[in-house]
C-alpha cells in the first residue's frame, strides 16, 4: 500500500498580505472598543456631573434596569436591581399617584411624560428630581419597553427659592424705599411747619414778658415742638439716598443722638444706660451710617431678651493700639465703642454666621440684613467690629473705628467763621424768599425784631424782578431749597447774573450732597439748616456780611 502525502503551499507574499490584514483588522477593532470605552467613560462622567441617570422597563414582564448613576441618586449599591412598585416607592407619598398613572400610561398607549417631583433616597434624604419617560415600539408598533431618564434638580430648585425670596426681599426693599420717599417728602413739609411753630413761640415769649401767666404754656409749645423736629430730622435723615458723606466728628453726640431716636422704639421693659468719657473722641464717619449702626445693635439686643425686662449698655471709651492686638494695626488710638445686652447669647456657630448676608435666627421675621449692614458699614470707616457672646450671658459687640485729629476749630458750622466783630444788623436790607407763607411772616418778624429792613416774597420770579429793579438795595438774599419752578440753586443763578456780589444765603431741611457742591460753585455763602432757623439766621447773616466787607 502506497501512502501519499498532500503539501499544499502558498505563495509567501500573500502569506504576509494577509497576516498584515488581519493585523488590522485587529488594531481597528481594538481602537474602535477604546473608542467605545472612552465614550462610555465619557457618558458615564457626564450622567455623573449633570446628575442623570437612566432606566428601562422591559415589557411585559415589566423587568426594570437602571444605570449606576439612577443607583446613585438613590443612594443605593450599584448593582441593585428595584422592581416598578420598589422603585416608584421612592417618591415622596404625595407624588406616587401622580408617577403611577403617568408610568401606567405610557405602557398603554405610548404617552410620554415629564415630571418633577420630590424622592426620597435610601439614606432619607429628600431631593428634587426631572422624571422623563417614553415607550419603544417594535416592527409591529407594538410597545416593547418603556425608558427614561431622573435627573437629580435639588440644586436647581433651591436657586429658584433662592431668587425668588430675593425678589421678594427686592419687592419689599422697594415698598420701604417708596415709603422712605413719601415719609421725607412729609417730614420736608412738616419741618417747615415746626419752624414757624417754634420761630413764633419765640416771638411770643419775648414778647409778653417774663413774668405773663401764658409763658408756662409757651414754654410747653416749644419743649414739644423740638421733640417734634427731632423726630423730623430722623425721618429725613434715614429717607436720604445719598452717597456716604464722612465728617470729622465727635462721637459722643452721634451716640446721644441715636440713644433718642432708640428710646420711643423700644418697649418700657428695656433700659439703655450709656456710658461716655470725659475727653471728645473724634472719628471721621457719616452720622447717619453710625445712628444706623447703633439702632441695628440695640434692635438686635432687644430681640435677644426674647420679650423679657432687660438692660442695653452704650459705651465710648478711647484705647491706645498695642501690636498684634485686633484693635488695629498697632500705631494710634482708637474709639471703641461697645454694645451689650443681658438677652440670650450665642453659641459658637452662630457667632462665625452673624455677619453672614440672610443669617437670621429669628424664624419668619428677620431678614438677616442687620448684622451684615453693620458689618459693611463699620469696615467702610476702617474699622473693626467683634463680639463675645455666651449662651444665657448676653451678648457684647466691639466697635473699634480709628480716631481722627480735630478740626482747628471745633465749633460745627456750615460757614467757616468770620474774624472780629460781627456787624450791626440795623438798616441792613434783606430779601427773603420762600414759598412757604407762614414760614416767610415768621422770619420776617424775626428779622425787623433784630433791626433788619426785610421783604419777604412767596414767588421766586418776583423776587427777582425786584431785586432786576434795584439791585443794590439789598445787602444779603436768603431763599429755600425746596421751591416750585425755581429752586435755590436756580435763584441763586439767576441772582449772579444780576448782582454777582450780592451774598446768598440757601436754607434747606437737608441739602444732597451735589447740591452742596454745585452751590459752592455758584458762590453761595452760607448754608442754613431750616430747622435751626430761629437760632441761627441772625447770627449767620452777619457773618456772611461781614466776609463780604472784609
Amino acid at each position: 500500500m502506497r501512502c501519499w502525502t498532500l503539501s499544499l503551499r502558498l505563495p509567501t507574499s500573500r502569506v504576509a498580505q494577509r497576516t498584515a490584514q488581519l493585523q488590522t483588522e485587529v488594531r481597528a477593532r481594538l481602537q474602535a472598543q477604546e473608542d467605545l470605552q472612552r465614550s462610555e467613560d465619557l457618558l458615564k462622567m457626564a450622567g455623573r456631573m449633570a446628575r442623570l441617570g437612566a432606566w428601562m422597563i422591559e415589557l411585559p414582564h415589566r423587568h426594570m434596569v437602571w444605570s449606576e448613576e439612577l443607583a446613585a441618586i438613590c443612594e443605593v449599591e450599584p448593582d441593585h436591581i428595584p422592581s416598578v412598585d420598589e422603585a416608584i416607592g421612592y417618591c415622596a407619598t404625595q407624588w406616587r399617584a401622580t408617577l403611577r398613572r403617568r408610568l401606567d400610561s405610557c405602557i398603554a398607549d405610548g404617552t410620554p411624560f415629564d415630571e418633577e417631583l420630590q424622592m426620597i433616597t435610601a439614606r432619607g434624604r429628600l431631593v428634587w428630581v426631572r422624571v422623563l419617560g417614553q415607550s419603544v415600539h417594535n416592527a409591529d408598533s407594538e410597545i416593547v419597553r418603556v425608558q427614561g431618564t431622573i435627573q437629580d434638580i435639588t440644586e436647581k430648585k433651591q436657586a429658584e427659592a433662592d431668587r425668588q425670596e430675593l425678589e421678594a426681599r427686592l419687592r419689599e426693599s422697594q415698598k420701604l424705599e417708596a415709603i422712605g420717599t413719601f415719609a421725607g417728602g412729609i417730614a420736608h413739609d412738616f419741618n417747615n411747619m415746626l419752624g414757624a411753630i417754634l420761630g413764633n413761640v419765640s416771638l411770643a415769649r419775648g414778647e409778653i414778658g417774663a413774668d405773663h401767666p401764658l409763658q408756662v404754656s409757651l414754654t410747653q409749645v416749644h419743649r414739644t415742638a423740638v421733640r417734634g423736629r427731632s423726630l423730623v430730622q430722623q425721618i429725613l435723615a434715614f429717607s436720604r439716598r445719598q452717597p456716604q458723606a464722612f465728617v470729622v466728628q465727635p462721637m459722643r453726640p452721634l451716640i446721644e443722638e441715636a440713644v433718642g431716636m432708640l428710646r420711643p422704639m423700644l418697649p418700657a421693659m428695656v433700659r439703655v444706660e450709656t456710658s461716655f468719657p470725659n475727653a471728645p473722641a473724634w472719628v471721621d464717619a457719616d452720622s447717619t451710617q453710625i445712628h444706623q449702626v447703633l439702632i441695628n445693635l440695640c434692635v438686635n439686643a432687644w430681640h435677644a431678651m426674647q420679650g423679657s425686662t432687660g438692660c442695653i449698655q452704650i459705651g465710648l471709651e478711647i484705647i491706645e493700639d498695642t501690636p498684634g492686638t485686633a484693635a488695629g494695626s498697632g500705631d494710634g488710638r482708637r474709639a471703641h465703642l461697645w454694645v451689650r445686652d443681658n438677652g440670650s447669647g450665642m453659641d459658637a456657630e452662630t457667632r462665625a454666621r452673624i455677619f453672614e448676608p440672610f443669617f437670621t435666627t429669628k424664624s419668619g421675621h428677620g431678614t438677616g440684613l442687620g448684622l451684615a449692614v453693620v458689618h459693611g458699614i463699620v469696615l467702610a470707616h476702617r474699622g473693626t467690629i467683634s463680639v463675645d457672646s455666651t449662651i444665657g450671658r448676653g451678648s457684647t459687640f466691639h466697635l473699634l473705628l480709628p480716631l481722627a485729629p480735630a478740626p482747628a476749630d471745633e465749633e460745627q458750622v456750615w460757614l467757616p467763621s468770620a474774624r472780629g466783630e460781627l456787624p450791626s444788623a440795623e438798616g441792613r436790607h434783606v430779601l427773603y424768599v420762600d414759598d412757604d407763607e407762614v414760614m416767610a411772616l415768621m422770619v420776617e418778624r424775626l428779622l425787623q425784631r433784630s433791626g433788619y429792613r426785610v421783604s419777604a416774597f412767596q414767588d421766586a420770579a418776583a423776587a427777582l424782578e425786584t431785586v432786576r429793579a434795584a439791585p443794590e438795595s439789598f445787602d444779603v438774599a436768603v431763599c429755600d431749597f425746596n421751591m416750585p419752578v425755581l429752586s435755590g440753586l436756580d435763584f441763586a443763578r439767576a441772582l449772579g447774573s444780576i448782582r454777582p456780589q450780592l451774598p446768598v444765603i440757601i436754607s434747606s431741611g437737608h441739602l444732597p450732597e451735589e447740591a452742596q457742591v454745585e452751590a459752592v460753585r455758584l458762590g453761595v455763602r452760607g448754608l442754613l439748616q431750616k430747622q435751626n432757623t430761629f437760632d441761627e439766621l441772625d447770627r449767620l447773616i452777619r457773618r456772611v456780611l461781614a466776609q463780604a466787607t472784609s
